[in-house]
């Protein structure tokens, strides 16, 4: 993997209901030079996002994640400033990922199945901070271009 010192580090937002797992993937991504922000559940996380600017946003979903995973997915795509962000998703639930996973990958979203290797994870951090973001338009965008 490339590190990433010298030039200033990308910002990454954890956002992760289990703070010693996002702690961890933290100290993964400061491993390689990146700057990662974890979410503490006590303030809003769009709110986090929207302060930290990042390169990109890493949402843990499954089992009890997942209310708190949409909301922030709805937010981030709604708010026009935080809109582009890449998303990458991390899920431990087999039934998550067997029922959410093809309409999340359908839609461009990166997703990484816990328990898995650092190279991995750092390969799926690289993989979606360099994609080109996939545009799904919104219905409000549909209807700003219909005639």
């Amino acid at each position: 993997m490339i590190r990433r010192r010298g030039a200033s580090a990308e910002q990454i937002v954890i956002v992760e209901l289990d703070p010693a797992f996002a702690r961890l993937l933290a100290d993964m991504l400061a491993g390689e030079g990146y700057a990662a922000t974890c979410w503490d559940g006590r303030q809003d996380a769009l709110r986090l996002i929207r302060r930290s600017k990042p390169a990109l946003v890493i949402i843990g979903i499954g089992g009890g994640t997942q209310k708190a995973a949409w909301s922030v997915l709805n937010g981030l795509r709604a708010d026009a400033r935080i809109a582009g962000i890449p998303i990458l998703f991390s899920c431990a639930d087999p039934r998550t990922i067997r029922e959410q996973g093809p309409l999340l990958r359908s839609e461009g979203y990166e997703i990484i199945e816990a328990p898995f290797e650092m190279e991995d994870f750092l390969a799926a951090v690289q993989a979606t901070l360099t994609r080109v973001p996939s545009t799904v338009p919104s219905s409000r965008d549909q209807s700003s271009t219909d005639g």
